[in-house]
């Protein structure tokens, strides 16, 4: 049995692990061969049927088979009613590829609208109030329940939503709720209630030939024994894949100027059978797809109609502290429950069985809480620990140890 390390992170959630990781193999959890350290790291995509591969930066145009500049392709995103910019969650550079397309877009044409998977629709009404300039960035992660629904770094995703507020644009919640899609995979289709089928799309197409291919393929390469059985796991996949693109069509068919719609989502959503043929289905409007792919990767040349070369980057880490917490169940603050030698925490002064009170006059009493201070957009390079002691209250200066830092 063929494990990540990944994978004891999400245990509880284990289906968004599996399904996420048909987005091109979420988490970067591909088994290759093992490679000496003497050999240099991949430095090019092979496109099948292409001969040459192609480094990161360059862009492909698949019909033709040849690098094209940016503005060769914008010129042509722009004259399609929707364009699909796939991801690889973690990869930072897909990430700036996305806001970089969306700010070619809007600069020709500001009506542009944006959908993204990252959200499910019970938080449309908070969306529409980021748009319109609302919420600072730490009450609005806490309104969309950031860190228990998507969990990936919100620096990686910052850019874009900050454009989209600065700009006053259009964001569309795409996803259904991820309890439902966890109780198709277990239990399938026809174990919803009734209000519960009421919040997927009303019509879920499980007879494609080439996607139940694709996803039988994703679900074989993985640890799957805690599911039941590929059909349970293929009703979920079309549930998550045909509700985004109902929610796509409901931009497309609420909006009567024609305005452009860019739709970020994972790689494997953005796969023709994914969400654009869904949407075709619903409305018939022409789209184009753009897949972000890191060097080392093998696409094949009827994967997105753009193959945009990029470098292997990762998830950001998150700055070292240096301390194990949890809760007061009762609230008020957090319990240090143990300290890392030589670790930043430490050296501050910080002990066992402190309690974490406040950081920088911000009461926490969450993992997100420190998150929010530590990795927010004003954070500082230091900070100011509130610590009770017994009946002591002291203040603690810890500088955390960035990912750069030398140690």
């Amino acid at each position: 049995m063929i494990r990540c390390n990944h994978f004891k992170w999400i245990r509880s959630y284990w289906l968004v692990v599996l399904i996420l990781a048909f987005e091109i193999h979420f988490l970067g959890c591909v088994h290759l061969p093992e490679v000496s350290k003497k050999k240099a790291p991949p430095s090019f995509v092979i496109i099948e049927d292409i001969p040459r591969p192609f480094t990161a930066g360059e862009i492909i145009q698949m019909s033709t088979g040849r690098a094209i500049a940016f503005e060769e392709m914008m010129e042509d995103l722009r004259r399609a009613r929707i364009v699909y910019v796939g991801e690889t969650h973690i990869n930072r550079a897909h990430h700036d590829i996305q806001l970089k397309v969306l700010q070619g877009l809007f600069e020709k044409n500001r009506s542009v609208r944006v959908g993204m998977e990252m959200f499910d629709r019970s938080y449309q009404s908070v969306l529409d109030q980021w748009s319109n300039g609302g919420f600072n960035e730490e009450t609005f992660l806490k309104k969309v329940n950031w860190k228990e629904n998507w969990s990936f770094d919100f620096r990686l995703y910052r850019g874009i939503l900050n454009f989209i507020r600065e700009n006053h644009i259009s964001l569309t919640a795409l996803n259904v709720p991820p309890k439902i899609v966890r109780k198709v995979a277990t239990s399938g289709l026809a174990s919803l209630t009734e209000k519960e089928r009421t919040r997927i799309a009303g019509d879920i197409d499980l007879s494609d030939p080439g996607h139940r291919a694709f996803v039988e393929k994703r679900f074989a390469e993985h640890d799957t024994e805690d599911l039941h059985g590929f059909e349970n796991f293929y009703e979920a996949q079309c549930v998550w894949d045909d509700s985004m693109a109902e929610s796509v069509a409901e931009i497309v068919n609420s909006d009567k100027e024609g305005s452009p719609i860019v739709v970020f989502a994972g790689n494997g959503h953005i796969e023709k059978f994914g969400i654009p043929k869904r949407v075709q289905r619903r409305t018939n409007v022409s789209y184009i797809t753009v897949m972000p792919a890191s060097v080392g990767s093998t696409v094949k040349q009827t994967a997105a109609d753009y193959i945009w070369v990029t470098k292997a980057t990762k998830m950001p880490r998150h700055p070292l502290i240096g301390i194990r917490i949890k809760p007061i169940p009762e609230g008020g603050g957090l319990i240090v429950e143990g300290v890392m030698p030589g670790s930043p925490a430490e050296s501050a002064g910080i002990k066992e069985n402190d309690i974490l009170m406040a950081i920088d006059d911000r009461p926490v009493s969450s993992v997100s809480d420190i998150h929010n201070v530590i990795l927010g957009p004003e954070s500082a390079p230091s900070h100011l620990f509130q610590i009770k002691r017994g009946e002591e209250t002291l203040e603690l200066t810890v500088t955390p140890r960035r990912a750069d830092d030398k140690e």
